[in-house]
């Protein structure tokens, strides 16, 4: 493992778990998920690399979403592609796994958002007023 020095004490501890679980330390089950954890976030570095914090920018077609809001409009799209998925099957090659991936992605850019940047209040244009949309957890019926 790299030099870890420069992080926290808790966040060595995660680290260090991590890396263990990779190893097959703490069983199967745990190596799964780290693997496929340490996947996801090296995939997300890798595209980080590649087009910078774009997810973090506001977006071009819809001015005025905060990061936050923009990566949430990005989520729906992708849970209405896990329900199209479901009723029938994908005509282009993206399969449930792969939009799995996407919506995880997209989860872990949501928590590790900017959140000391004031953002201004949203001026959101008239066509992009339908992708705005609340925080808020809507029971599923």
């Amino acid at each position: 493992m790299s030099d870890i020095k420069n992080l926290s004490s808790a966040e060595s501890q995660h680290v260090r778990h991590v890396e263990t679980a990779c190893c097959g330390n703490h069983g199967t089950a745990q190596q799964r998920i780290a693997l496929l954890g340490v996947e996801l976030i090296d995939l997300l570095l890798r595209k980080n690399n590649d087009y910078g914090s774009s997810a973090w920018n506001e977006p071009k077609l819809c001015p005025g979403l905060d990061p936050g809001t923009a990566i949430l409009c990005r989520m729906s799209d992708k849970i209405e592609r896990i329900e199209s998925l479901q009723k029938s099957p994908a005509l282009v090659n993206e399969s449930l796994e792969d939009t799995m991936r996407d919506l995880a992605g997209y989860c872990l850019l949501w928590l590790a958002r900017p959140k000391d940047v004031p953002t201004p209040p949203p001026v959101v244009p008239a066509e992009c007023q339908k992708l705005a949309f609340s925080a808020e957890v809507v029971p599923v019926p």
